[in-house]
């Protein structure tokens, strides 16, 4: 994906290559992954300030899913404040896999939408779980929270803790999703 003021403009055509991370990183381009293929290592729950539902239940939304997600990584996503939370994934599950079970179960939780009050009810939602990954983290606008140690190191920072995370957290949603929808499934 590429800036282009402020509309995304998507290529489908070119593979994610060390070439296009480089310009990532440098601020010249925004990328991510499309269409991943196989297992994935994360899932991602992105937290936006896009509207004031969201902007004024941010600071809310931020402590429910820390407490959830213990072992998750937290990422200025961009400029605008909003983050991604990088959930590290067990052996063998697909980034669409994870995405329907982690939404299923913040579903579950009251999470995933946020409901206003007043004559005219609004209802929109609290965070997404993205089918396909979002751009890479550290590109324009994204680093730790409050970091300002240089991308590199963000970046070498960020690897470091996604290969050594547990995916405790996601073992977690699976066995409450299993729960679930087994007394679903068994007619409770």
């Amino acid at each position: 994906k590429t800036p282009d003021a402020f509309n995304w403009v998507t290529r489908k055509t070119h593979r994610l290559t060390l070439r296009l991370v480089e310009r990532h990183l440098s601020g010249d381009l925004l990328a991510g992954a499309f269409h991943p293929q196989g297992a994935w290592q994360y899932v991602v729950v992105d937290v936006d300030r896009h509207n004031a539902l969201q902007a004024e239940s941010f600071d809310e939304t931020m402590a429910a899913l820390q407490q959830e997600f213990p072992n998750g990584i937290v990422v200025q996503s961009s400029a605008s404040g909003g983050c991604h939370i990088y959930l590290r994934l067990p052996d063998g599950i697909t980034y669409e896999e994870a995405a329907l079970l982690v939404r299923f179960y913040l579903a579950q939780r009251n999470l995933l939408w946020l409901d206003s009050q007043g004559p005219r009810p609004l209802r929109t939602l609290r965070v997404e779980v993205p089918t396909e990954p979002p751009r890479l983290p550290f590109g324009i606008g994204s680093s730790f929270v409050n970091d300002v140690r240089p991308i590199d190191v963000q970046v070498a920072d960020f690897c470091a803790q996604l290969a050594s995370a547990r995916s405790a957290d996601f073992e977690k949603v699976r066995a409450a999703v299993r729960l679930a929808l087994g007394a679903v499934l068994a007619g409770r």
